[in-house]
Protein backbone atom coordinates (compact mmCIF):
# COMPACT_ATOMS: atom_id res chain seq x y z
CA UNK A 1 0.00 0.00 0.00
CA UNK A 2 1.00 3.49 -0.56
CA UNK A 3 1.81 5.82 2.20
CA UNK A 4 -0.79 8.72 2.90
CA UNK A 5 0.81 11.96 2.73
CA UNK A 6 -0.28 13.75 6.02
CA UNK A 7 -0.23 17.48 6.69
CA UNK A 8 0.95 18.30 10.32
CA UNK A 9 -1.82 17.99 12.35
CA UNK A 10 -0.12 20.51 14.91
CA UNK A 11 -0.83 23.63 12.43
CA UNK A 12 -4.52 22.94 12.37
CA UNK A 13 -6.41 24.60 15.43
CA UNK A 14 -8.35 23.16 17.93
CA UNK A 15 -6.38 19.70 17.33
CA UNK A 16 -4.63 20.33 20.62
CA UNK A 17 -7.67 19.89 22.61
CA UNK A 18 -8.82 17.15 20.46
CA UNK A 19 -5.00 15.13 20.95
CA UNK A 20 -5.72 13.90 24.56
CA UNK A 21 -9.31 12.60 24.34
CA UNK A 22 -8.39 10.40 21.53
CA UNK A 23 -4.80 9.10 22.48
CA UNK A 24 -3.02 10.80 20.06
CA UNK A 25 0.16 11.58 21.89
CA UNK A 26 2.19 9.65 19.43
CA UNK A 27 2.48 11.17 15.70
CA UNK A 28 0.55 10.39 13.51
CA UNK A 29 2.99 8.55 10.91
CA UNK A 30 3.41 5.99 13.46
CA UNK A 31 -0.50 5.28 13.68
CA UNK A 32 -0.45 5.08 10.28
CA UNK A 33 2.44 3.20 9.86
CA UNK A 34 0.74 0.67 12.47
CA UNK A 35 -2.41 0.40 10.51
CA UNK A 36 -0.56 -0.11 7.26
CA UNK A 37 1.19 -3.10 9.30
CA UNK A 38 -2.52 -3.97 10.32
CA UNK A 39 -4.26 -3.84 7.15
CA UNK A 40 -1.24 -6.19 5.70
CA UNK A 41 -1.62 -8.37 8.45
CA UNK A 42 -5.19 -8.68 7.65
CA UNK A 43 -4.55 -8.82 4.00
CA UNK A 44 -2.29 -12.08 4.60
CA UNK A 45 -4.92 -13.46 6.78
CA UNK A 46 -7.74 -12.73 4.02
CA UNK A 47 -5.29 -14.15 1.43
CA UNK A 48 -4.59 -17.27 3.40
CA UNK A 49 -8.61 -17.70 3.92
CA UNK A 50 -8.89 -17.64 0.72
CA UNK A 51 -6.79 -20.36 -0.38
CA UNK A 52 -8.51 -22.02 2.47
CA UNK A 53 -11.72 -21.48 0.92
CA UNK A 54 -10.62 -22.81 -2.08
CA UNK A 55 -9.30 -25.87 -0.83
CA UNK A 56 -12.24 -26.53 0.89
CA UNK A 57 -14.71 -25.91 -2.00
CA UNK A 58 -12.08 -27.65 -4.30
CA UNK A 59 -12.93 -30.69 -1.64
CA UNK A 60 -16.39 -30.32 -1.58
CA UNK A 61 -16.40 -30.83 -5.39
CA UNK A 62 -14.21 -33.77 -4.79
CA UNK A 63 -16.57 -35.31 -2.21
CA UNK A 64 -19.56 -34.22 -4.34
CA UNK A 65 -17.84 -35.56 -7.65
CA UNK A 66 -17.52 -39.05 -4.97
CA UNK A 67 -21.19 -38.94 -4.30
CA UNK A 68 -22.00 -38.53 -8.06
CA UNK A 69 -20.33 -41.41 -8.61
CA UNK A 70 -21.36 -43.21 -5.93
CA UNK A 71 -25.07 -42.65 -6.79
CA UNK A 72 -24.43 -43.82 -10.28
CA UNK A 73 -22.96 -47.16 -8.81
CA UNK A 74 -26.31 -47.44 -6.44
CA UNK A 75 -28.60 -46.67 -9.46
CA UNK A 76 -26.44 -49.37 -11.75
CA UNK A 77 -26.94 -52.08 -8.59
CA UNK A 78 -29.87 -51.20 -7.69
CA UNK A 79 -30.69 -51.88 -11.60
CA UNK A 80 -29.38 -54.85 -11.65
CA UNK A 81 -30.90 -56.13 -8.37
CA UNK A 82 -34.15 -54.98 -9.75
CA UNK A 83 -33.51 -57.16 -13.11
CA UNK A 84 -32.29 -60.23 -11.26
CA UNK A 85 -35.26 -60.17 -8.81
CA UNK A 86 -37.53 -59.62 -11.42
CA UNK A 87 -36.04 -63.00 -13.09
CA UNK A 88 -36.20 -64.80 -9.92
CA UNK A 89 -39.69 -63.84 -10.01
CA UNK A 90 -40.38 -65.06 -13.19
CA UNK A 91 -38.27 -68.82 -12.42
CA UNK A 92 -40.17 -68.90 -9.29
CA UNK A 93 -43.65 -67.86 -10.90
CA UNK A 94 -42.92 -70.86 -13.69
CA UNK A 95 -41.77 -73.61 -11.07
CA UNK A 96 -44.84 -72.57 -8.82
CA UNK A 97 -47.29 -73.15 -12.30
CA UNK A 98 -45.25 -76.40 -13.13
CA UNK A 99 -45.37 -77.56 -9.27
CA UNK A 100 -49.35 -77.07 -9.23
CA UNK A 101 -50.10 -78.40 -12.71
CA UNK A 102 -48.03 -81.75 -10.86
CA UNK A 103 -49.53 -81.61 -8.47
CA UNK A 104 -53.55 -81.48 -9.94
CA UNK A 105 -52.45 -83.82 -12.05
CA UNK A 106 -51.45 -86.22 -9.12
CA UNK A 107 -54.13 -85.38 -6.85
CA UNK A 108 -56.52 -86.32 -9.90
CA UNK A 109 -54.81 -89.75 -10.67
CA UNK A 110 -55.16 -90.41 -7.02
CA UNK A 111 -58.86 -89.48 -7.24
CA UNK A 112 -59.22 -92.02 -9.82
CA UNK A 113 -57.46 -94.60 -8.08
CA UNK A 114 -59.90 -94.10 -5.16
CA UNK A 115 -62.70 -93.93 -6.60
CA UNK A 116 -61.94 -96.92 -8.29
CA UNK A 117 -60.90 -98.93 -5.10
CA UNK A 118 -64.05 -97.27 -3.57
CA UNK A 119 -66.02 -99.08 -5.89
CA UNK A 120 -64.39 -102.18 -6.19
CA UNK A 121 -64.87 -102.56 -2.28
CA UNK A 122 -68.37 -101.62 -2.68
CA UNK A 123 -68.98 -104.33 -5.01
CA UNK A 124 -67.08 -106.71 -2.73
CA UNK A 125 -69.18 -105.84 -0.20
CA UNK A 126 -72.44 -105.92 -2.08
CA UNK A 127 -71.16 -110.05 -3.19
CA UNK A 128 -70.59 -110.66 0.34
CA UNK A 129 -74.10 -109.22 1.56
CA UNK A 130 -75.36 -111.47 -1.19
CA UNK A 131 -73.58 -114.55 -0.13
CA UNK A 132 -74.22 -113.74 3.08
CA UNK A 133 -77.85 -113.36 2.61
CA UNK A 134 -78.06 -116.66 0.19
CA UNK A 135 -76.18 -118.16 3.05
CA UNK A 136 -78.83 -116.67 5.93
CA UNK A 137 -81.61 -118.16 3.48
CA UNK A 138 -80.16 -121.42 3.42
CA UNK A 139 -79.70 -121.36 7.34
CA UNK A 140 -83.25 -120.53 7.55
CA UNK A 141 -84.65 -123.28 5.19
CA UNK A 142 -82.06 -125.95 7.37
CA UNK A 143 -83.67 -124.77 10.50
CA UNK A 144 -87.23 -124.99 9.20
CA UNK A 145 -86.56 -128.56 7.45
CA UNK A 146 -84.99 -128.88 11.05
CA UNK A 147 -88.19 -128.00 12.62
CA UNK A 148 -89.79 -130.55 11.10
CA UNK A 149 -87.85 -133.09 11.16
CA UNK A 150 -87.54 -132.81 14.79
CA UNK A 151 -91.14 -132.56 14.96
CA UNK A 152 -91.37 -136.14 13.33
CA UNK A 153 -88.94 -137.27 15.90
CA UNK A 154 -90.89 -135.93 18.56
CA UNK A 155 -94.07 -137.84 17.57
CA UNK A 156 -92.26 -140.67 16.93
CA UNK A 157 -90.87 -140.63 20.25
CA UNK A 158 -93.86 -139.80 22.04
CA UNK A 159 -95.31 -142.86 20.02
CA UNK A 160 -92.78 -145.17 20.51
CA UNK A 161 -92.91 -144.27 24.31
CA UNK A 162 -96.56 -144.48 24.57
CA UNK A 163 -96.48 -147.95 22.69
CA UNK A 164 -93.97 -149.21 25.18
CA UNK A 165 -96.09 -147.98 28.20
CA UNK A 166 -99.03 -149.42 26.51
CA UNK A 167 -97.29 -153.00 26.25
CA UNK A 168 -96.09 -152.09 29.30
CA UNK A 169 -99.46 -151.71 31.45
CA UNK A 170 -100.57 -154.46 28.80
CA UNK A 171 -103.07 -152.10 26.83
CA UNK A 172 -101.82 -153.68 23.82
CA UNK A 173 -102.16 -157.39 22.95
Amino acid sequence: MNSLSVVDPEHFAGFLQWRPLFDMDEPIQVQIARLESDVHHIDTQVTDIRADLRRTNDKIDATNNRVDALRDRVEAVREDLTEKIEGVRQDLTQKIEGVRQELTQKIDGVREDLTQKIDSVREEVKDVRESLTQKIEAVRSDIASAKVWAMGLYIALSSSLLFVMAKGFKWLP
